[in-house]
């Protein structure tokens, strides 16, 4: 099966996915309310293209936080992306580095961020969960910074931990994010 759609892709991570990766990936928490509201929302989006115009000189090309991207896209942290592929983190880092884009590294990836910056020439950005451990939170900061993230994504929705329950109905399993896989000195599990 080819993908030429988002729904195509899903339906070769359910067929390649463990389950309990499949319903972590594509579920939200507790009974998904937000997650379905938020499905309806982007189902809602139509494109209205312009017709009978010159279309010879376009351009997708956008500045983000003073930098160029020639694409209006940033691949957003996804928790443990190594998890999900072999040496994800790695493969985003390249890819969008080959769209001339960024990517958001996510704060438990499974490679470090060092990992990461040695992956790409141009700057990226860093999620970072605020846990209580500030000390932690600080060196990752300080050790992103060093690697030359230009932005910080501060993620302020998990101090209260949530409830994935398709996931957890399907297998025990630890909660993301509750590791400091960030500290890994090696990338691919």
């Amino acid at each position: 099966m080819e993908a030429v759609n988002i729904e195509d892709l899903r339906q070769l991570a359910r067929k390649r996915l463990p389950k309990v990766l499949f319903d972590f990936i594509d579920g939200g928490s507790y009974d998904e309310v937000t997650l379905r509201a938020n499905v309806a929302d982007l189902n809602r989006i139509r494109f209205r293209p312009k017709v009978l115009v010159d279309v010879s000189q376009r351009s997708l090309e956008t500045t983000l936080f003073g930098r160029k991207l020639t694409v209006p896209i940033i691949l957003a942290p996804v928790c443990s992306a190594g998890v999900f592929a072999r040496c994800g983190e790695e493969a985003a880092a390249r890819a969008a580095q080959r769209c001339d884009t960024t990517l958001c590294l996510y704060t438990a990836s499974i490679c470090s961020i060092e990992e990461i910056a040695a992956q790409r020439q141009t700057p990226y950005m860093f999620q970072l969960y605020m846990g209580q451990d500030r000390d932690h939170a600080r060196d990752l900061v300080e050790r992103a910074q060093a690697a030359g993230c230009f932005a910080l994504a501060l993620t302020v929705d998990t101090v209260v931990g949530v409830s994935a329950t398709r996931m957890f109905a399907t297998a025990t399993w630890s909660r993301p994010g509750s590791c400091h896989a960030m500290s890994s000195t090696r990338c691919c599990m």
